[in-house]
């Protein structure tokens, strides 16, 4: 069926943009249930996906979730809500972006969600997210992450450079665990058994949580409150925690923040609300400005953003379901062991953080006779990738090393039998020498693609 011939021209776009979601995004064949949940920030939402799903030729199913329900946490998770994620293949959670609503998005995705189901969230969802920000170009998007997963992966010491309108420079330190924490790439496409949010575009990390030091200035957004009029925000960290913040100007405490402490409280989870929850970079390059929803400022192209709070579900370590706060600056510097990855906002990572078989300095492999694993690497655009599971089931791809690197690692696995790879009869089936093959396979090994 033509979108043309269901709507009016100003309602084309939030309608493709909602059988994107459908179709890319949760990844629905035709015949599949897609159920939207929503509440009274979202009325038009359950008209506009009936005619995507219809479109899509999936089943349409909608729950309707009342704000106040959502605060409520647990008691909203009714027969009729669990019923509908269970007989979903793709559920779209379209509500409001409230801080005190996090908890059921959070539970949500943590313990709710069902086996086989993606669920992709959407805090602070309006038409104009479905208009301008879902039909984006998503293979940019992939290659802007891919750059900048290497450094997030492999660093260790992280420096955040912000600054302010009278010309001031803040320097916020933190630590990104050199390995031990997986970046998670929000490309706006789910995989089954997972979830994310959309729209597509940002890349983020948990950092570790006693490492934050310093101050960071804010001229973008504290999670829903956006800072116009060319206000600031300074907030000072000291071993990870949030100890001050400040509107600046004025000293008074940023309401935001307040509200996220009287939260955290109410709900007698302390201060873990203060914690130093993930260090994130935008690269949507279609959101045009500070919107407020945080959904959207996080990803803006030009952004880096933290925030504080729970962060259990990508790999890190404070469990604090009532609160994650998103806190996005336009135009910062970043560097990462001493390396320069933004400046002043741009992306200007470098080929320093790739890897190459012909520098690789540890060669030995302690069998002849290797297996496979084919969970942890992927075959895109005809590069060879590395595959990292996440604990929320998002996958991570990045480059096993550059172009010749990649090339070599491909022949080498495709040589492979039933998973199974004859060390010693590689160089002669390659036309290889050992030398190289051995330096590939060490670089294989490293990433867990070869069990030995």
């Amino acid at each position: 069926m033509s979108l043309a011939t269901v709507v009016n021209d100003d309602r084309v776009a939030p309608i493709r943009g909602a059988e994107l979601i459908i179709r890319k995004c949760l990844g629905l064949m035709p015949g599949q249930t897609f159920l939207l949940i929503h509440d009274e920030t979202t009325p038009e939402f359950p008209d506009l996906f009936r005619q995507a799903a219809n479109l899509a030729d999936a089943y349409f199913e909608h729950v309707f979730v009342a704000e106040d329900a959502q605060a409520e946490v647990e008691s909203v998770f009714t027969p009729a809500l669990m019923g509908g994620i269970r007989r979903a293949q793709g559920v779209l959670v379209a509500t409001t972006g409230a801080e005190r609503c996090s908890a059921f998005r959070i539970n949500l995705t943590t313990d709710k969600r069902g086996a086989g189901c993606r669920v992709a969230t959407m805090p602070g969802a309006n038409i104009d997210i479905l208009r301008t920000a879902i039909d984006i170009d998503y293979e940019e998007v992939f290659e802007s992450s891919l750059r900048l997963t290497l450094p997030l992966l492999k660093g260790n010491d992280c420096r955040i450079t912000t600054y302010g309108s009278d010309g001031g420079e803040y320097q916020l330190y933190m630590s990104l665990g050199g390995a031990q924490r997986t970046p998670i790439q929000s490309l706006g496409i789910i995989p089954a058994d997972a979830w994310g949010n959309v729209p597509a575009g940002e890349i983020f990390i948990a950092p570790l949580e006693n490492s934050a030091d310093g101050e960071f200035l804010v001229n973008g957004a504290v999670g829903n409150e956006k800072l116009t009029g060319g206000r600031e925000v300074l907030l000072t960290f000291d071993r990870g925690r949030l100890v001050r913040h400040q509107y600046v100007g004025t000293q008074r405490e940023v309401a935001e923040l307040v509200e996220a402490q009287s939260i955290a409280e109410e709900r007698t989870h302390g201060d873990c609300w203060r914690v130093i929850a993930e260090l994130g970079i935008g690269l949507n390059r279609m959101i045009p400005g500070i919107t407020g929803i945080p959904l959207l400022d996080e990803k803006k192209y030009g952004t880096v953003h933290i925030a504080v709070g729970h962060n259990m579900g990508y790999g890190g370590r404070n469990d604090c379901r009532s609160i994650h706060c998103d806190i996005t600056t336009i135009g910062p510097t970043v560097q990462i062991d001493g390396q320069r990855v933004i400046d002043c906002g741009h992306h200007v990572v470098g080929d320093e953080w790739i890897d190459s078989y012909r520098t690789h300095l540890d060669r030995g492999i302690p069998l002849r006779i290797v297996a496979l694993d084919a969970g942890f690497f992927a075959i895109r655009n005809d590069h060879f990738l590395v595959r990292r599971l996440t604990g929320s089931g998002r996958e991570t791809l990045y480059p096993i090393g550059d172009a010749e690197t990649s090339a070599l690692a491909r022949r080498l696995v495709d040589s492979a039998e039933d998973d199974i790879l004859d060390l010693d009869a590689a160089p002669g089936q390659l036309g290889l020498p050992m030398e190289t093959v051995a330096a590939v396979a060490a670089m294989l090994t490293s990433h867990g693609v070869i069990r030995s």
